[in-house]
């Protein structure tokens, strides 16, 4: 994703630390908080997307490991594959 891109996904977390981040630092639209400048890693197999992990949010120190498994995004993730 680059400057002005709007594509998204969601993703279910229990991380406290997470959580508390995101509604100190998110925006609340549609019953979910959105974060922007959130840094990740994508963890491929070969040539398919395995996992995300989350690298950096917006400078905030995160604790948990904060690893998603590709079932568990939801939405348009197909830009996260190349």
């Amino acid at each position: 994703p680059g400057f002005a891109d709007s594509r998204e996904f969601k993703m279910t977390t229990d991380s406290k630390n997470l959580i508390e981040t995101a509604k100190k630092q998110g925006d609340f639209l549609q019953g979910s908080y959105l974060l922007s400048n959130v840094g990740i890693t994508r963890h491929f197999k070969f040539n398919k997307l395995v996992s995300v992990t989350i690298t950096d949010l917006d400078g905030a120190d995160l604790e948990d490991d904060l690893t998603w498994e590709k079932s568990k995004l939801d939405g348009d993730i197909s830009f996260l594959n190349k």
